[in-house]
């Protein structure tokens, strides 16, 4: 097709901009989206050139001159075929047509995208405060500034067959195990669907089970966090027009680990995972167990205590577990509101809702105080996982505990946390157990995931077969 039929065709088609520059000898055509490339770096590098070039010398334009002598531009590459051209285009590529058929695709995309700013889901009180953006290209500089080993791996896939979105692959070679990268790349490539937007999209086709219970994936927004992944031997995956980063696998014991327990001492390090550990159980069995308790099996408790519950009891015109279910869905109602309504009434709507309602909901006798204290601490204890991806499989079993309560008491309670055990020993990340390292067990993995501090654990986990095993290398003085 003659150049000039091409560019009428995606003007007339796509509204993309065409640009006849008359050289004397004959006519280059410059075929660009306004709205993607960057229009100084248009003139400045790719016109002003060309121009010159003839007005100065007088002579033709060989396609291999504009490319090695004339352009002043970091990127470009010679055309090879006709159906590059549509998807070079519409990613922010323009494109230089002679009239003899040959091209070039030059690199002059407009980066817009905020700069680096303090993350919200990760936040740490020691650790860096800046952040992935939307830009792919700006992530990728942020990667290789912490980063400097040439052993840094980056792959591009495209994916979406409309959005055409790019996502980029991120290793370390010499460490992680190709298993992994060939998993990634291979389910990447096999998505057949419309579009992609952010890179929570692509978790879906990442998971090992598609309708599994527990976060297999993990989202990062930190930097550090993610080149950390890629150190430990993971795979980092990143989304155009996303801020988010995937990293894969992620397993569960690594969703309480925080970036802080790096900066603590050992001591209150493990003092900490331990702690949100209990948390977690807490949120998960104690609203649970109140039902159990109060409704199934007063008599495991002490007079004292069954004489105090009684007393608090009185009055409320409902049974127990409608008392839980009210208060736990009327706390899941103001979580909700909390995240989506805007920052500057959402610390009203929450003095609002956690203490006027919350104080109203006892006087008027509907729930006894005690309720709204153990749903208080279920509601608090929840959020103490550093990972917030957890917390939302966190209130799903809660729920779930408290039905089973309901119908089946503390024997309900205990068969669903049999189950809830079954499923996370069952469970794969990227076709690594999801236990791990205590189901299949291993000791020295097992203290390593207590004490993560660097100086103490010198190996890499065993579970994620990395070819590098060793991080470092400890000299006596």
């Amino acid at each position: 097709m003659h150049p000039q039929e091409i560019c009428d065709k995606y003007v007339k088609e796509n509204n993309a901009i065409s640009r006849v520059l008359d050289a004397g000898y004959g006519k280059i055509y410059l075929l660009y989206i306004k709205q993607l490339c960057d229009m100084e770096a248009m003139r400045q590098d790719i016109m002003r050139p060309i121009l010159q070039y003839w007005h100065y010398l007088k002579k033709p334009l060989s396609v291999q001159e504009l490319y090695t002598q004339v352009l002043c531009v970091e990127e470009c590459k010679l055309l090879k075929c006709e159906e590059e051209i549509e998807p070079q285009l519409f990613s922010g590529i323009a494109i230089l047509l002679l009239e003899s058929g040959e091209g070039i695709l030059i690199n002059i995309r407009k980066n817009a995208s905020s700069s680096p700013s303090a993350p919200e889901l990760n936040y740490s009180v020691w650790g860096a405060k800046d952040s992935f953006v939307e830009n792919i290209e700006i992530n990728l500089s942020l990667l290789r500034y912490r980063m400097k080993d040439p052993r840094l791996r980056t792959e591009m896939i495209l994916v979406g067959k409309r959005t055409q979105t790019a996502v980029l692959v991120s290793y370390l070679s010499d460490v992680a195990n190709d298993k992994y990268v060939d998993l990634v790349r291979k389910r990447l490539k096999t998505i057949d669907i419309d579009g992609i937007l952010e890179a929570g999209h692509l978790q879906w086709f990442l998971k090992d089970k598609k309708f599994g219970l527990f976060p297999q994936v993990g989202l990062e927004q930190r930097v550090d966090l993610a080149c950390g992944a890629m150190l430990e031997g993971k795979v980092l995956i990143l989304c155009e027009g996303s801020p988010v980063a995937i990293i894969a696998p992620k397993l569960l014991a690594e969703f309480f680990h925080a970036d802080d327990d790096e900066s603590e001492t050992v001591y209150f390090s493990v003092f900490s995972k331990i702690l949100r550990f209990l948390c977690v159980l807490i949120s998960v069995t104690i609203t649970p167990l109140y039902i159990a308790l109060v409704a199934f099996h007063a008599e495991a408790l002490p007079t004292a205590y069954t004489m105090v519950l009684a007393s608090g009891r009185a009055g409320v015109p409902v049974t127990v577990v409608t008392e839980i279910i009210l208060m736990e869905i009327l706390v899941e109602v103001l979580r909700e509101c909390l995240m989506r309504i805007p920052k500057n009434i959402g610390s009203a709507i929450g003095i609002v809702g956690g203490i006027v309602v919350g104080q109203a909901t006892v006087e008027a006798g509907i729930v006894s105080p005690l309720v709204l204290v153990i749903v208080a601490l279920s509601l608090m204890t929840s959020f103490v996982v550093p990972d917030y991806s957890l917390s939302g499989t966190v209130r799903i079993v809660k729920f779930a505990m408290i039905f089973l309560t309901a119908f089946f008491g503390m024997l309900g309670l205990t068969a669903g946390l049999f189950l809830l055990f079954g499923a996370a020993i069952s469970d794969t990340s990227l076709h690594t157990p999801y236990f791990a390292p205590y189901a299949p067990f291993s000791l020295r993995d097992a203290l390593k995931s207590i004490f993560t501090n660097k100086y103490v654990s010198v190996c890499r986990p065993s579970f994620l077969h990395p070819k590098n095993k060793v991080r470092q290398k400890k000299k006596t003085s």
